[in-house]
């Protein structure tokens, strides 16, 4: 057996404790194992505790590449056999999952009481509510909702050792205690495994209507979104898509699955910046709509096929990634002041290094995501990739941030991931320390 896997002795306790059915061995590959209840996930941690065994907690396995390049752990930890529905009360917008269950599952168990989860993440279908949290993934719901700190109020964790915890409770109204929620979630498994979850849901909207307007500029566009957040309305999102991005989207054929995606050009025709802004509301309310956009001198039309539209935009990172397999995506976060220039300064760093770029984003509170894809065939080397992060970095103003969501593994490796830390590093190291001192979760995956 491979010294990348536990040795045999290990791995036949895995086999004791969980069956061999739910352990997977094979030469060279991590040592996976699946358990199915919370008990048996804290079994596994005891073990690997006792045997030092470097563990990675995984689901729907859509975000095992973001973070920083590491090596390979030795036990993949599957939670996607936790999927039960533990507790949901309609009445009192309260739901709770367990860690393995799909978000299209949480969606079509909210649909019959007109209730829904604003995770509009990519890959529905394949995420898992634990991914989400671990990553803190978020979609074009997040310029109304918040992201997924603003709505899960408690989580069940297991420990590096095998202790089960909790933080946080099942109501909303809940202020005891450390809030160990919102540090657990966008920790990328470094300091715990999350088993399940408990959120507050929200009524669904009868009604939806997109509205569309098409700029000349990323600076219209963008001063536009700043317009629309200072009125009176409340869009349920405000997405930016640049030319380039544009030319993913197939509003009459949703994309489910990105391997099956193929843009018509490799360039867009369009020349246009475009900024959706989805409402939702009575006739009345979107009659409104109608009146204020128009007002702020925008060529507005109206959206067909809203729904799948929406669901396209979710998919368009996972979509671009599966066509351009050297691609790069950044993820960056500015105040609002600073948006405009950042946007259009991406443009020239990315040509300068040799990128073709395409952005969209939350850009009503501050969001870009920018997917930057080689002009050549051929790979560029690591320097490019570093050279065009490194160089945006160093014109973001105070109060922003860029991290790489995802790159090619052999540029990673030379790159600085996550960028500086806009936290006290030092605490977080202390944090890290005392829920995993021997450096079993994740090991050098986040900031630590």
């Amino acid at each position: 057996m491979s010294a990348a896997v536990p040795g045999f002795e290990i791995a036949q306790r895995f086999v004791a404790l969980l069956g061999g059915a739910r352990v997977e061995t094979a030469s060279g590959e991590p040592c996976r194992v699946r358990p199915q209840t919370r008990e048996e996930v804290g079994a596994v941690m005891r073990i690997a505790s006792e045997e030092r065994i470097t563990v990675t907690p995984c689901g729907g396995g859509t975000a095992l590449d973001e973070g920083r390049s590491v090596a390979p752990p030795r036990l993949l930890l599957d939670c996607s056999a936790l999927n039960a529905l533990l507790h949901y009360d309609a009445g009192d917008l309260t739901l709770g999952v367990q860690a393995g269950m799909r978000v299209r599952s949480i969606e079509a168990l909210l649909a019959p009481e007109r209730q829904m989860l604003p995770l509009d993440v990519a890959q529905r279908d394949r995420a898992t509510v634990g991914g989400v949290l671990a990553t803190a993934a978020h979609g074009p719901l997040r310029h109304a909702f918040g992201g997924v700190r603003d709505f899960c109020i408690g989580i069940e964790y297991v420990t590096a050792d095998g202790v089960i915890a909790r933080a946080g409770g099942n109501v909303v109204k809940n202020v005891a205690g450390y809030d160990l929620v919102k540090l657990l979630i966008g920790s990328y498994g470094t300091l715990a495994v999350i088993t399940a979850a408990n959120f507050k849901v929200f009524p669904e909207a009868g009604t939806y209507l997109t509205f569309s307007a098409e700029f000349s500029s990323a600076a219209d566009a963008i001063r536009f979104a700043g317009r629309v957040r200072c009125s009176p309305l409340a869009p349920l999102a405000v997405e930016l898509l640049s030319p380039r991005a544009q030319q993913y989207l197939s509003p009459e054929r949703p994309v489910r699955d990105p391997d099956d995606f193929v843009p018509e050009s490799p360039i867009s025709s369009n020349d246009c910046w475009r900024v959706l802004v989805r409402a939702t509301g009575s006739e009345r309310v979107l009659d409104r709509y109608r009146l204020e956009l128009r007002a702020m001198q925008a060529d507005v039309t109206e959206s067909a096929s809203e729904r799948e539209l929406w669901d396209t935009i979710a998919e368009l990172v996972p979509c671009f990634r599966a066509q351009h397999r050297n691609a790069m995506v950044l993820d960056i976060w500015s105040p609002l002041a600073h948006v405009a220039a950042i946007a259009e300064r991406l443009d020239a760093i990315a040509t300068d290094h040799g990128f073709l770029i395409a952005m969209q984003g939350r850009i009503a509170i501050g969001n870009i995501v920018a997917m930057l894809t080689p002009l050549s065939v051929d790979p560029p080397a690591a320097e490019h990739y570093r050279g065009c992060i490194e160089q945006l970095r160093a014109v973001l103003r105070d109060g922003a941030t860029a991290f790489v969501r995802c790159a090619p593994e052999e540029a990673k490796r030379y790159l600085d991931v996550w960028g500086p830390s806009p936290t006290d590093h030092r605490a977080s190291l202390i944090v890290k320390h005392a829920m995993d001192p021997d450096q079993l979760l994740n090991p050098g995956r986040f900031l630590l």
